[in-house]
């Protein structure tokens, strides 16, 4: 499983979790406690975390931390970016033919994502008020 945190100018580190199951304890663990937390003071008092459902995202015990460390919760997925991401991946040649071929090309497809669309899917939205757009 990978995870990342994107912003207007900015995004974290590309996160791989090796094997095994992803609870609660271990997404606070390993994805909010050493990248969520560290990161949302550079965003300052407007930092908001955005998640999808998954069950270690809405557990009780994951929502209890996240109340605790002061950080608002939106439930909003970046699905767009997993996609862009999956089918970066998918289109290299050749294909990764394990998993650690796999993690690197994750983790170079990553770093190479531009972040220079987000002015103008901003300015689209705003044209169509809030509508339905192409992104």
């Amino acid at each position: 499983m990978v995870w990342a945190g994107i912003c207007l100018g900015a995004r974290t580190d590309l996160v791989v979790l090796d094997r095994g199951i992803l609870t609660a304890d271990r997404y606070i663990r390993e994805v909010l406690e050493e990248n969520v937390v560290p990161f949302a003071p550079y965003i300052g008092d407007d930092f908001v975390c955005m998640q999808d459902n998954a069950g270690p995202h809405t557990a009780r015990v994951t929502q209890a931390f996240l109340n605790d460390m002061n950080i608002t919760v939106m439930e909003w997925p970046i699905e767009h970016v997993w996609d862009l991401l999956k089918r970066k991946v998918k289109s290299r040649i050749p294909a990764p033919a394990n998993v650690g071929e796999l993690r690197i090309s994750v983790l170079e497809e990553w770093r190479r994502l531009s972040q220079e669309t987000m002015p103008r899917r901003v300015e689209t939205l705003i044209r169509v008020r809030g509508g339905n757009t192409r992104y």
